[in-house]
Parts: C-alpha cells; structure tokens; sequence
C-alpha cells in the first residue's frame, strides 16, 4: 500500500527526506510527505496508494535549505487492507504473558483503537515473554505497526525496544512453539537517533501517534509468504531493560484470504 526509503547518514546530519509522487502523470509533482532525522541510518514508508503505477521521487534537505539531486522511480505499490480489528481476539495460551498489572490494563486494550489505552503485563513477569492473538481471518501479512505508550513514557521504561512475531494456522494448545514459524525480528527505531531520556516531537509523532511500521520482509524470512490466522508477539527487551512490557495499540496488513 506505499513506498519506502531506505538511507544511511554516517554524518548524522539533521535531515529532511522529501517524498513527492507524479499524481497526474504528466509531471506535475505534489510532496506526499517530509520526514526528518539525523539518525545513522533507517527506513520510512509513506502508506494509503492505490496498487497503480505512479511516478515516485525523493531528495535530501539540509536545515540551510541545500537540496540534494532528486532521485526518482516507477513503482507499483503492492496491495494490501487492514486486517479488520473487529476480528481480533485473544488466545490464553499455557506459557504466554496475558495478566494485566492490574485490570484497567488487559490485552484487549491493544486493539480497542485508542492510543491512549495501554496493556501493561505484571512486574514481576519475565523477558522473553510473548503473548497470542487471533485474528479472526486467514491471511498473507505485510506488515504491522505497534503504538508505544503514551508520550512521557515514549522510548523508556516498559516500552518495547525488540520483538520477534510468529504466526501459525494451528497453534499447540501446549503453549510451545511447536507449528509455529517466525515472520520477522524488529527493533524499535528512534528517527532523531537520541539517547534514551531525551527525544524529539517529531519521535513522539512516530511512535506514538503514528506508530511505528515494521515490515514483514521476506528475503530475510522466506516463511511469510504462509498463511497465518494466529500472530504470537515475542517481546525479547524493553528500553528500561525490566521484565513488565507495555503497548498501546497494533494493528496488521495484508491480505485476507478467507
């Protein structure tokens, strides 16, 4: 459903990367989007396009206003549709993390699509620790997005820093991991590159407004192509390095297949 640049800033120069598509196709350019950073290196994806073959370009900006050359490509973005949280459910399954600190937090928070609303796992709960959701639909998946909690919270404590999501059709009722297989291991991405306790709005509006995008990518993980109904969220390390995890929404991608 969009298009996603890739770029590396050894300098880690303050930066604008702007996004601009040939909406007519007779070269008149409109800017879909500007994304800042000063990180080393990173992704952004711009999401919503028709799967139709658009004229795409991009240049760098510095805080002087110094552009860059324009590189620019035809694409055809890949289709895809939001997995209907209507369907989501949970499944308790005997090894996952699934009780809430305390009951105004349980994991039916992450998909009632309000940001504002957290779940918070138990203090004294261990790292790695993972929980089970069905969907409600078969599906090929592309990608998900994981709203960290809210913003004074942002990139510290309980939030999650890395994760690994599996999925399956038939998961064991034993809780084991047995018939599952891994589609991705992800990590948090901060785009001012900023140590932790200090960050920028434009971090807030990423992970916490906008939620951050991870992308199921199948050269790494060839498995993803596989139908999945059951999604298992592996958390592998929080930003405050304790045990207790916490996340305000997710949502997922792809296609439904029945």
């Amino acid at each position: 459903g969009g298009v996603k640049i890739k770029y590396n800033n050894e300098a880690q120069a303050n930066l604008g990367i702007v996004l601009l598509a040939d909406t007519t196709g007779e070269g008149q350019w409109e800017t879909l989007q500007t994304f800042y950073t000063k990180a080393p290196n990173g992704s952004f994806s711009y999401r919503g396009l028709k799967p139709e073959e658009v004229r795409f370009a991009t240049y760098l900006r510095d805080r002087w206003h110094n552009k860059s050359d324009t590189l620019i490509t035809t694409i055809i973005p890949l289709f895809e549709e939001t997995i209907p949280k209507t369907g989501y459910s949970a499944l308790y399954l005997a090894t996952d993390t699934y009780q809430p600190v305390e009951s105004q937090y349980p994991i039916e928070k992450m998909w009632d699509n309000d940001i504002g609303s957290i779940f918070a796992s138990k203090h004294d709960t261990q790292t790695p620790q993972w929980f089970t959701v069905d969907l409600g639909y078969t599906v090929l998946l592309s990608r998900m997005k994981e709203h960290q909690r809210h913003p004074n919270y942002t990139y510290t404590g309980s939030n999650v820093k890395s994760f690994e999501i599996w999925g399956t059709t038939s998961p064991d009722p034993d809780g084991s991991f047995n018939n599952w297989f891994k589609l991705g291991e992800f990590n948090s991405y901060k785009p001012s590159g900023l140590p932790m306790g200090q960050h920028t709005d434009e971090d807030i509006n990423y992970a916490y407004n906008e939620g951050e995008d991870f992308e199921f990518d199948s050269d790494l993980f060839p498995d993803v192509k596989k139908e999945v109904r059951y999604i298992r969220f592996k958390t592998t390390a929080t930003y405050g390095g304790g045990a207790q995890v916490t996340i305000a929404e997710i949502a997922f991608w792809g296609q439904i297949i029945k």
